[in-house]
């Protein structure tokens, strides 16, 4: 095999979307926390320092509406936006002697991101698990098992802030 060197000709032949599409694959099937996180932006068109504002529109109350009789048109209560800082960028960074052919046998190329791709699920979820202590609402005792009343009352909290039912709240549903 070749060695690689920081010439340009060593890397000629490499395509990074063919490993950012498997790898991104790859993350998908890893990750579970980020699932229920709220991606309202094209993130790919913004930078790490950037701060996304993320709008949300407040609540409304349903009227009764009798027929031939006007609607009653309402302004939200409570909009807002809310702001989220991009402050953090993981990478796995790794050397493959021989490009042409990782790219060319696809178990060779699997192989890579599926052990280079875990590492960075695994920093992602536990960025998203550490913003846990911040939050404002909380439902039962961190450290203790969840009981059935615990879970009605998340549930309860949920659909009173009305946090939408998409992507399912369901631990298991998520992909």
């Amino acid at each position: 095999m070749a060695n690689i060197t920081k010439s340009m000709a060593d890397t000629a032949g490499f395509v990074p979307e063919i490993w950012a599409n498997m790898a991104l694959e790859v993350l998908r099937s890893q990750i579970r926390l980020a699932g229920v996180v709220a991606k309202d932006s094209d993130v790919a068109s913004f930078q790490m320092g950037d701060v996304l504002h993320i709008p949300y529109p407040g609540t409304f109350t349903a009227n009764d509406k009798a027929a031939d009789a006007t609607v009653t048109i309402q302004t939200p209560l409570g909009g807002t936006d809310v702001q989220v800082a991009l402050n953090k960028h993981k990478e796995v960074s790794f050397i493959v002697e021989d490009t042409a052919r990782a790219q060319a046998n696809q178990d060779i190329l699997a192989r890579y991101i599926s052990a280079a791709v875990p590492a960075i699920a695994e920093a992602i979820e536990g960025d998203l698990f550490a913003l846990y202590s911040g939050l404002s609402q909380s439902v039962g005792t961190s450290g203790t098992d969840i009981s059935a009343s615990t879970v009605r009352a998340a549930v309860k909290k949920l659909n009173d802030a009305k946090v939408p039912g998409t992507p399912p709240r369901v631990w298991g549903q998520l992909r």
